[in-house]
């Protein structure tokens, strides 16, 4: 078993939540999308940070749109501007998708 003492995670956080206070975890940490879970008998659980992760999945679909936002300007040139508009509504609804943000139906993107 590991001990932890309020140790600052990769995301500057407390692991635990607490500076002053310690649980003991049976596991190491499984990736950087899981934050601890306070037990309350002294010991940790593991589980998915879900807010850390739908940061990170609306991060990459805002740079996602940013990349296509000149498909759908009214002088665009390319060749199937309804797909596009499609294809940003999609990116748009992710977050309404069943699952999120665990699991993520990634629109195609247009040619």
């Amino acid at each position: 078993m590991d001990i932890i003492y309020g140790i600052v995670d990769e995301r500057n956080q407390y692991i635990n939540g607490s500076p002053d206070g310690g649980l003991v975890m049976d596991e190491t940490r499984p990736s950087i999308d899981h934050k601890c879970q306070d037990d309350g008998d002294g010991t940790g659980t593991w589980v998915l940070d879900t807010d850390y992760i739908g940061e990170e999945v609306r991060t990459d679909r805002n740079k996602l749109l940013l990349e296509c936002d000149y498909t759908v300007l009214s002088d665009s040139q390319v060749d199937d501007q309804a797909a596009w508009v499609t294809y940003r509504q999609s990116l748009r609804d992710i977050t309404d998708q069943v699952g999120f943000p665990e699991t993520i139906d990634w629109p195609d993107r247009p040619e």
